[in-house]
């Protein structure tokens, strides 16, 4: 079989001999091979096209598992990290819940020792004058036995306007006598939780005055008391006697010395500086003011420019720290004639 041209260049075609024996020839024929090779470039192009498509699903189905892959092990090392974040913070969570059990722990302690200490401190106050309320009591007790002495005399006279007069004096004695004991009870009465409540400022005042009542007489001192009656402020009525007390105290010492012994105890509404609706209390003495070296730790605990064994430096300390747990403030300064102690309180409602 030979492959020819066909007629024309038209195409191609196979020559195949087909023998003749009857006849002696042999006949040459040419079967034309276009259709067939169309055929077959078409089949070879469809199978490229399928290879070709069956490749990039190869190709594409590897990259999608390659994907998964790494996605499966992004999602795993997330996970990891996740539960790693996870512990850490409980762990830190934990420790924070001690730490805050611990501090709660140690303001409660710190609390009951401010307690004791303000405590301790009242009674230091009291026992710092121990000697003048004893003097404050026995002359009432001395009145009274005179009364007595005397009422008995005039009851055997018939004179009974003088023991009418005699029994109301006795009265008005033992009703002081009563005062200054309750004063004593209440100031030295160690305070449990603290409750504040509306206590008017002179009611404070005029209580730890009557405490003083014999060293002011017996040191001449003139004391200024301006405290409207209006002027009420939330506070525990204890703690303030304190606080009011210490400020008194602080005063008198700084004018043991002075030619002119002056106590000046003014009230007023504070100014539109602070915060909230406040009264504003300054106590003011004549001594020698404070020194400009020393203002930065009046209140400092255990400061003092006293003598040796004539105080432990606590009292504005003490006072400082309860004002601030009354949440007010407590400030020093110098006035006209010497030393100027502020206390500032929340206003209450009279």
């Amino acid at each position: 079989m030979i492959a020819l041209p066909s007629a024309g260049g038209a195409g191609s075609g196979l020559v195949e001999p087909v023998a003749m024996p009857d006849l002696g020839w042999t006949l040459w024929t040419v079967a034309p091979t276009g259709a067939a090779s169309r055929q077959a470039a078409l089949v070879a192009a469809a199978t490229g096209l399928t290879g070709l498509a069956l490749a990039f699903a190869l190709a594409a189905a590897s990259q999608k598992r390659q994907r998964l892959r790494a996605e499966q092990a992004m999602r795993l090392s997330l996970e990891r990290r996740v539960a790693e974040r996870t512990h850490d913070l409980s762990e830190a969570n934990t420790r924070l819940r001690t730490e805050i059990a611990e501090r709660e722990r140690a303001t409660t302690a710190l609390r009951a020792t401010q307690a004791e200490l303000i405590h301790a401190g009242r009674l230091a106050a009291l026992g710092q004058i121990s000697t003048a309320i004893n003097h404050e009591i026995n002359q009432p007790l001395a009145a009274l036995r005179t009364f007595l002495a005397s009422t008995a005399l005039f009851l055997e006279r018939g004179d009974e306007a003088t023991v009418r007069r005699n029994l109301q004096r006795m009265t008005e004695v033992t009703q002081r006598i009563a005062e200054i004991i309750r004063h004593l009870k209440d100031f030295a009465r160690k305070t449990g939780p603290e409750h504040r409540e509306p206590v008017r400022l002179a009611s404070a005042a005029e209580a730890a005055l009557d405490l003083l009542r014999v060293r002011l007489r017996a040191e001449d001192v003139t004391v200024d008391c301006r405290i409207p009656p209006d002027a009420m402020v939330r506070a525990e009525p204890v703690r303030l006697e304190q606080v009011i007390l210490n400020l008194m105290v602080n005063a008198l010492d700084a004018m043991r010395d002075a030619p002119e012994r002056r106590l000046d105890l003014c009230a007023a509404r504070a100014t539109s500086d602070e915060p909230a609706p406040s009264w504003r209390l300054d106590v003011a003495d004549s001594g020698s003011g404070i020194a400009p070296e020393h203002m930065a730790q009046i209140f400092d605990p255990f400061f003092t420019t006293k003598p040796a064994g004539e105080g432990l430096g606590l009292g504005l300390s003490l006072s400082s720290l309860i004002v601030r747990d009354l949440g007010g403030s407590l400030t020093a300064g110098n006035g006209a004639r010497g030393a100027v102690l502020t206390l500032v309180l929340p206003a209450a409602e009279s």
